[in-house]
């Protein structure tokens, strides 16, 4: 009986609490923390980064490769290579999936570079937000140099013109160059280093014993 009284009166204190049902009373908050997502692609991963547009066969990508060449700030990074087949617009670009929280002052940096000169475009750069809005921010790319574009996740938009609030989630990120005019004749490349995105995440435990990793984006720990 004494059992059977304790459950009651626990039941009855979260039905009469203030603000709502017990099942919402019962629900803890999210704790987040500060986090900062940095990828310079100095080895020869990929940094769980993919081709956006999505390829044709995304279970073969050859245009999308860690390089060397041009003379990356860090040494390395990531590039992709595309060689039309019409003339006309092109978008290429990167995407990577995410688990993070907008918060007051969150921001995105990353240097990239077009190749050839010749070639004329817009960055845009995008959040999937949890939500169910893409949020994208846009400017207009230089070629032939590596050049820093930078800004805070409240200048992105949405398709009413909303920024994100404070507290939603971004599911993924992607930048992609929009050429305006590419030819069959002229490849075309694009290159990502030194992404730098500042923000939130759900706070979590460290797990020592046994070791743990944790590995992004899966919340997870092996």
């Amino acid at each position: 009986m004494r059992r059977l009284s304790t459950a009651a009166a626990l039941v009855c204190v979260l039905c009469t609490r203030p603000g709502g049902s017990g099942v919402q009373d019962a629900r803890a908050e999210h704790v987040l923390e500060p986090t900062v997502m940095v990828e310079s692609f100095a080895g020869d991963s990929l940094g769980q980064w993919a081709s956006y547009p999505p390829a044709q066969d995304v279970g073969y990508e050859p245009s999308l490769t860690p390089t060397g060449e041009f003379d990356s700030p860090g040494g390395r990074a990531l590039m992709r290579v595309v060689k039309p087949i019409v003339t006309g617009p092109l978008s290429i670009g990167f995407i990577k999936e995410v688990r993070l929280v907008v918060s007051p002052g969150a921001d995105l940096a990353f240097v990239y570079r077009l190749e050839p000169a010749a070639l004329a475009g817009v960055i845009e750069v995008g959040l999937a937000g949890a939500d169910g809005q893409r949020y994208t921010w846009r400017h207009p790319a230089s070629a032939a140099a590596w050049t820093r574009a930078a800004t805070k996740l409240s200048a992105f938009r949405d398709a009413r013109g909303r920024a994100p609030a404070d507290g939603t989630g971004i599911e993924a990120v992607y930048v992609v160059v929009e050429v305006a005019r590419a030819t069959p004749d002229i490849t075309s490349r694009f290159l990502l280093d030194d992404v730098r995105l500042s923000a939130s995440r759900e706070a979590s435990f460290e797990v020592r014993q046994p070791a743990a990793t944790r590995v992004e984006p899966w919340p997870a720990q092996a």
